[in-house]
């Protein structure tokens, strides 16, 4: 029996600040509504006999919310009534748990502050925010206060880490392990907070002096656990991570604990084609790259992690989507004219120079002399050879 009337939806950017895309209707809900219900949203029934019904405003609204993080206040209810609404409709619309990660702040105070009281207005009270919001009745009123319950809370202890890692090798089957992980910590607001995670590991083969995964097993766990992991290639350095942790007894894989940003998958998903390295995309988003010519050999997980850091800020600070159809016409999504990709002129291919091959080489030997078999790159080189002699 019970119907929405009324919808409102905020969307915010990764520094939690609204990006002013936002989704709102008064809905018709095809019945009578009890005249204390109307007089306490100051509306009334001919009011909304006009309004679209649910299912008129269904299959945008579900696009709208479908991947996103919901934050909802006593989600147990909302998402009730919203999952009825959508099932009411003779359409295959999945449960919006299953398509999108749930946060309830009405949940997470009564965890966290288990002796005050829960209500949205009662949260907003101890933490002196505006309640100028709710003199107006409704569900945008409520929407526009949970942006600052949120960000209150919740938000501003939130931790995102950029994460890589230095293995020596490829392939986790072949027992790969890593001998460098570095961390970096951001805030909510993609600041460095200055805590960091960083150290080099005797993968127990030939290096001794260094320590075993196992000796930081139980630091590095706690500076992740709980944490946004914003990796570059993340099915690669989780997998050689959980595998690493697996060894050692009673660690759950880090996805159960961590939510993961695949800046890799990211790139691919908004920008199909290219080239989607962490170089490429400093490139793409003008990241200055010093700090990693300033190694001759360019490697070493925590040089990734720092470039990392500003390639994922770069990719998201202020940014909500990214406007490809814009830039095709020559201008960016701020219309500052954008540089051409191409004018169909000679392609200038850059060769690397002699220090740069020995580097490489050198680099390579060092894989040789550390992996099974060998560097996977000179296997598939020798591969490749040997298909072009035949």
């Amino acid at each position: 029996k019970n119907r929405i009337i009324e919808i409102a939806c905020i969307e915010l950017d990764h520094q939690l600040t609204p990006t002013g895309n936002t989704f709102h209707h008064y809905l018709n809900p095809e019945r009578e509504i009890e005249e204390i219900t109307l007089e306490v949203l100051g509306i009334t029934t001919e009011f909304l006999q006009d309004k679209p019904k649910f299912s008129d405003i269904a299959d945008d609204l579900f696009e709208f919310l479908k991947g996103a993080e919901l934050v909802v206040h006593n989600a147990e209810c909302d998402l009730k009534f919203l999952n009825q609404e959508f099932q009411l409709i003779k359409k295959d619309f999945l449960v919006l748990k299953d398509v999108c990660k749930v946060i309830d702040t009405w949940q997470y105070s009564l965890e966290n502050r288990p002796d005050r009281e829960h209500s949205l207005n009662a949260i907003a009270g101890d933490y002196s925010l505006d309640l100028s919001k709710r003199e107006k009745p409704g569900a945008m009123a409520k929407a526009e206060l949970l942006v600052d319950v949120y960000v209150a809370m919740i938000g501003r202890d939130m931790r995102r880490i950029a994460l890589a890692i230095e293995t020596i090798g490829l392939n986790v089957e072949s027992e790969n392990r890593i001998i460098e992980v570095a961390c970096i910590e951001l805030d909510y607001q993609l600041t460095r907070t200055g805590n960091t995670f960083h150290r080099y590991l005797n993968p127990e083969r030939e290096s001794k002096d260094k320590p075993k995964f196992s000796d930081i097993a139980d630091d590095l766990f706690e500076f992740l656990n709980g944490a946004e992991l914003v990796v570059h290639n993340a099915e690669f350095d989780l997998k050689v991570l959980n595998y690493e942790f697996q060894l050692i007894p009673a660690f759950p894989a880090l996805e159960d604990v961590c939510e993961v940003m695949d800046t890799l998958s990211h790139s691919r998903k908004i920008r199909p084609g290219g080239s989607h390295s962490l170089d490429a995309l400093a490139n793409r988003y003008d990241v200055d790259m010093a700090k990693r010519k300033k190694r001759k050999d360019g490697h070493g997980a925590m040089l990734d992690a720092e470039l990392l850091v500003d390639v994922y800020v770069a990719m998201f600070s202020g940014q909500s989507s990214f406007d490809f159809d814009a830039e095709e016409k020559g201008k960016n999504g701020d219309g500052v004219t954008a540089p051409a990709l191409w004018n169909g002129g000679d392609v200038v291919v850059l060769e690397a120079t002699e220090e740069e091959l020995q580097a490489h080489e050198k680099y390579l030997d060092y894989l040789d002399s550390e992996s099974p078999g060998g560097s996977i790159y000179r296997q598939n080189e020798a591969s490749q050879k040997q298909d072009s002699n035949q």
